[in-house]
């Protein structure tokens, strides 16, 4: 299974069905010394679902030691189908528990130590549903190794998880026989649109008038600036595509001798849905979003739109398009109640998808950005402790610019962080200044993580779960009770917050253990939610063909800071798993005939499928139906059968 891209936020969920009180429902991470084999990591870092005691368990490691969560509020081991979700951002988790007509609510922890980063390589951190194969060394504190009970719709930020495509039945704890579908948490209505992540698109067949007349009708809501609600490419220099610029709506389209464009007054990205209407007679063309109309007529003689493609596109378009006035950036938001010439489009059913979701979910708005034209901030309500954490990622090709900003209301005492010449500084007055030195640089368009801490008598900064920089300063930590901003600040009289306003990507932020919704702000300039203006980026590491060389050249640091690049605490003792059987065992099955899994981990003397193919068999196994049962298919090559339509007249 493909491993999230995403290290510092994710979610997962799935439903389960069970009688058992013990087992493992998924593992995601990387095996006992696996971070050998990884650049710049230093602990397996994993998450593990579990039943314990007929009770959904929670245990994570970011590099601080294993951090465990148990949701106590409901037995699942009744053979009731149950979801299960779990949420990360930063170093705040959530674990979900529900079933259908049970009130239930969420339970939230924030992780303990000094990393904010999940560790996942492609080629030595694992997935295991189901069951963890034996010989493969995980953390003591996952209790279960197999799973006795069903399990159906797993998805990892969103994406379903083809529980059919396994690389490796590692176990041979699987039937292979499938599931009768639950009959729980069942939508009554289906959903009909999909949430669009702003990396991907939905592809639709083009069953639809299209040569001399358009009429596409659709709502949509956003935070983005940017991106393609609508796109289709006919004959050369010829489409039609809505999309969305700077909050506008533009429709626009080109039937081969120039452009018709018509753009909204108004901006529609508020996060609100909003319905719009673009239709084509010909050569006119209608623009309808709220109150406003806007026509135009496209220049030339051509009035048809020909060579009419077998798909188009919503949400997005595949790899990029050559048309220079049309955004190539994807849709980040909602898009539902589709109709193409007045007949119901549902996207739910697009013949292929990207980056896409059921629905449209509540979402935390958990990134935000600036270009160099438009310098901005946020504000935010001050946080309620004493001393301040603040967890983060961010990117940017300036040197400077100021990131954080918080102060107290008599603005006696303030902290702030800072971006100097590539440098990040941590300033507190009165206090002291901590600075990560001249050699790393943090404006290389990267995404870098970052926990900036004022505790105590402390001022720490950890990046990338790498690297560590404290310096003890005389004063304890106060409570930063007055304004608080991201990006710059709203008054320049602020003391020390003069400096150049920050330019660049800020998401995934937690203070003081608090997820931060940057659309709830108090006071807002230029910002751009949901969207980062930068080359698209990912800090997801790579693995070296041999371990490579761990010296480090030395870093510089001011005063008296000290600096830390070894783990807090050492390994955890791997859990191995006991040894196997000689000889090929008979796994003891239960009543039910739809049970996907069993319970105990079994080993055989076949020779084990690459890991980089599917592990179910190219030829299915033979079973013979009764013609009067039913048909079976997949015995042979395009295997179906062709029925005659019989129309009665009268």
């Amino acid at each position: 299974m493909r491993l999230i891209k995403d290290l510092t936020n994710f979610q997962v969920s799935t439903f389960i069905k069970t009688a058992q009180p013990s087992g493992l429902i998924l593992f995601m991470g990387t095996p006992i010394g696996g971070h050998q084999r990884m650049r710049r990591a230093n602990t397996d870092d994993f998450l593990a679902l579990e039943l314990d005691s007929g009770y959904v368990r929670l245990t994570m490691n970011l590099g601080a030691g294993a951090h465990t969560m148990e949701y106590n509020k409901l037995f699942v081991a009744d053979n009731v189908w149950t979801k299960v979700t779990v949420e990360r951002i930063g170093k705040v988790i959530k674990l979900d528990v529900s079933r259908e007509d049970v009130d239930s609510e969420p339970i939230e922890g924030v992780l303990p130590g000094r990393y904010s980063v999940f560790n996942l390589d492609p080629k030595v951190s694992k997935i295991f549903v189901g069951g963890i194969p034996a010989g493969v060394e995980v953390d003591h504190h996952i209790l279960s190794t197999s799973f006795d009970g069903e399990m159906e719709d797993l998805q990892l930020n969103d994406q379903f998880v083809g529980l059919w495509n396994f690389m490796s039945n590692g176990t041979s704890n699987n039937y292979q026989r499938g599931a009768v579908q639950r009959d729980r948490f069942m939508d009554l209505l289906p959903v009909t649109g999909l949430r669009f992540n702003g990396d991907g698109y939905a592809a639709l067949g083009t069953g639809y008038r299209f040569e001399r007349l358009f009429g596409l009708q659709l709502k949509f809501k956003t935070y983005a600036e940017d991106g393609i609600l609508f796109m289709i490419i006919g004959a050369p220099r010829q489409y039609i595509s809505v999309f969305m610029e700077e909050g506008h709506v533009i429709f626009q389209f080109n039937l081969g001798t120039g452009t018709a464009s018509m753009r909204s007054v108004e901006t529609y990205n508020d996060g609100e849905f909003h319905v719009l209407e673009a239709s084509r007679d010909r050569k006119q063309g209608l623009l309808k979003i709220g109150s406003e109309a806007v026509t135009q007529e496209s220049p030339g003689s051509a009035d048809t739109f020909s060579n009419v493609p077998d798909a188009m596109y919503f949400g997005g378009y595949p790899g990029e398009h050559d048309f220079h006035d049309v955004t190539n950036n994807d849709f980040s938001g909602c898009i539902d109640g589709v109709s193409l010439d007045k007949q119901t489009v549902d996207l739910s059913k697009s013949m292929e998808t990207l980056g896409t979701a059921p629905g449209c979910p509540t979402q935390v708005a958990s990134l935000v950005s600036w270009n160099e034209h438009a310098p901005g901030y946020v504000q935010f309500d001050s946080p309620e402790e004493n001393g301040l954490q603040l967890v983060f990622k961010f990117k940017t090709n300036h040197a400077d610019g100021l990131i954080f900003y918080a102060a107290t209301q008599n603005l006696n005492s303030y902290l702030s962080l800072s971006l100097v010449d590539g440098t990040l500084i941590l300033r507190d007055a009165p206090g002291g200044e901590l600075n990560t030195g001249s050699y790393d640089k943090y404006n290389d368009g990267e995404w870098h993580v970052v926990i900036a801490t004022r505790e105590h008598n402390q001022l720490r900064l950890d990046i990338d779960d790498f690297k560590t920089y404290s310096v003890q300063v005389p004063q304890e930590a106060e409570r930063f009770d007055g304004p608080v901003f991201f990006g710059g600040v709203s008054d320049e009289k602020l003391p020390q917050a003069t400096g150049t306003n920050f330019i660049g990507c800020i998401g995934d932020t937690t203070l003081n253990g608090k997820i931060v919704n940057f659309v709830e702000s108090q006071s807002v300039l230029n910002a751009v939610f949901q969207q980062c203006p930068l080359h698209k980026s990912t800090i997801l590491p790579s693995v070296d063909p041999e371990v490579e060389d761990s010296s480090e050249v030395p870093i510089v640091a001011t005063g008296e800071t000290e600096i830390d690049e070894t783990p807090p605490s050492p390994e955890p003792t791997p859990y191995r798993p006991p040894a196997p059987p000689t000889t090929t065992t008979t796994p003891t099955t239960t009543k039910s005939t739809t049970t996907t899994v069993v319970t105990e981990a079994i080993t055989t003397t076949e020779e084990a499928e690459p890991m980089d193919s599917c592990a179910l068999p190219l030829v299915p196994e033979e079973e013979e139906v009764p013609l009067t049962e039913g048909y079976r298919f997949g015995k042979s090559k395009e295997s179906s059968i062709f029925l005659a339509f019989l129309v009665k007249h009268s």
